[in-house]
């Protein structure tokens, strides 16, 4: 089965690479270098948010998660593991471009914290005076649209970006191509506006990229990864506004590199199978979004079954119980 019998598509619009749009509901087409806060905040004609990956997942959860996420979302917390994760994307995906998004916390920060008494503390980033000093700088940073990053993160992500540069699969697939692309696009079925923003494009291979650090780099495990975390659902969805914009994506692959040392490394490409598992999956979310707009209905859990316990907790196996 070869993938354009996933999906039937239209007309294509054109595959010239636009600037960034000025308008927050920029219409069908491929823009260069939009600042990450705009793209999140694109939305169609009609005033919803564009249909993202993320925003699928979102609706997998069920319609009332979506409705959440997009009209009282809760303050964006972002972990240390999703921190350090833009970071060595950034690193590896955009290295020029990096000294004007970061900013290191330089060592003589502290140098003039004093304790009450004058003396020199132990921790002066731990003291009140410290996280004030800490808290002045940042914003200095933010204002120059910079993030702040402390000097292990930073040695860190150099490591990840030598590991990324001396596997010779990695270096491959995230070589000779369009970075951070941001599409749009228009569902053939349902009319809804569609947005992705891919890491990486390479036209020679008609093949998009995703970079993904994780815990588990093995090919095993993270395969195990792009089935909990929808990573399938996201390449179909890429893959199918890439081909409405007038590339012709016919595949995607993933390079995955663990955080923590030695940095593991596997490069590879989803299965046809398993695209064509995320598109049948998308189209089936993407229709039921679309009748949950139209009747302005967003139920929580479908569920009118019977509750079973899990396997670990049955009589004859025992579980962790705590009382």
């Amino acid at each position: 089965m070869t993938y354009s019998e996933y999906e039937t598509f239209g007309v294509m619009t054109s595959g010239e690479i636009k600037k960034p749009p000025s308008t927050a509901s920029p219409p069908p087409g491929i823009y260069a270098g939009v600042p990450a806060a705009q793209y999140h905040a694109w939305r169609d004609p009609d005033g919803f948010l564009m249909v993202s990956a993320t925003a699928l997942k979102q609706f997998a959860k069920s319609a009332a998660h979506y409705w959440h996420w997009c009209n009282d979302p809760e303050p964006a917390q972002q972990s240390a593991a999703m921190r350090f994760g833009e970071l060595c994307h950034s690193g590896s995906l955009e290295p020029e471009a990096l000294e004007n998004t970061i900013a290191v916390i330089p060592g003589d920060l502290y140098d003039k914290v004093r304790t009450r008494t004058g003396k020199v503390p132990a921790n002066p980033a731990a003291t009140d005076e410290g996280r004030a000093v800490l808290a002045t700088w940042e914003k200095k940073q933010r204002a120059k649209g910079r993030r702040p990053v402390t000097e292990a993160e930073f040695r860190q992500s150099l490591d990840v970006q030598l590991a990324l540069r001396t596997h010779p699969e990695a270096r491959a697939m995230l070589a000779d191509g369009f970075v951070e692309l941001s599409i749009v696009w228009d569902d053939i079925q349902t009319g809804m506006r569609c947005k992705a923003r891919l890491d990486l494009y390479q036209p020679g291979h008609d093949r998009a990229v995703d970079l993904k650090t994780c815990q588990d780099a093995s090919p095993g495990a993270f395969a195990g990864t792009i089935a909990r975390y929808g990573y399938h659902l996201q390449a179909a969805h890429y893959v199918t506004g890439m081909r409405h914009v007038g590339y012709d994506a016919q595949r995607f692959g993933f390079v995955a590199v663990e955080s923590k040392r030695p940095h593991g490394v596997s490069a590879g490409e989803l299965s046809v199978e398993a695209l064509g598992t995320g598109q049948r999956l998308r189209r089936r979310l993407l229709n039921q979004l679309h009748e949950c707009r139209d009747r302005d209905k967003w139920p929580s859990y479908q569920f009118a079954g019977v509750y079973e316990l899990p396997r670990w907790a049955c009589d004859d196996i025992g579980g962790p119980f705590q009382f």
